[in-house]
């Protein structure tokens, strides 16, 4: 997958919408008034709007280009996400502090820190965590 942004980037900070399906992101395109880049990637007056699928690979494939091409000064992730932690509440938004990968029931030491003042960690996995017992491998 090649993404081709250069002439399409804003000269100010953007925000950066990652979106697994295409359904979770009708609502944004539409009321934000986007264009197509291409048939995975749109354009707003403040930011762009990435549809990338399910799972680790599709969000790969693309995202690095994204950030570099575009001066994104923020990257919301909406959608279906499951949490470790039962405090969380719905609806708010948690800056994190480090992302970790979950690969084969361990965690991967391929961890990336964004924000080091940040209280929340973030645990990406090739599968969906559908068992208490699989959580409970995740949750230290």
């Amino acid at each position: 997958m090649s993404l081709h942004l250069e002439g399409h980037a804003l000269s100010k900070s953007m925000e950066l919408l990652v979106f697994a399906h295409r359904g979770e992101a009708q609502t944004f395109i539409k009321e934000l008034k986007s264009k197509a880049i291409d048939e995975n990637t749109y354009k707003f007056d403040k930011g762009i709007i990435y549809i990338c699928g399910e799972g680790i690979y599709d969000v790969l494939a693309a995202l690095g280009n994204i950030i570099n091409s575009n001066n994104i000064k923020q990257i919301i992730n909406y959608g279906i996400a499951g949490a470790l932690e039962t405090s969380l509440e719905l609806n708010k938004v948690y800056e994190i502090r480090t992302v970790y990968l979950e690969q084969e029931k361990e965690i991967a030491f391929k961890s990336y820190t964004l924000n080091s003042s940040a209280k929340m960690d973030c645990i990406t996995s090739f599968k969906r965590v559908l068992t208490n017992e699989h959580a409970a491998i995740l949750r230290p």
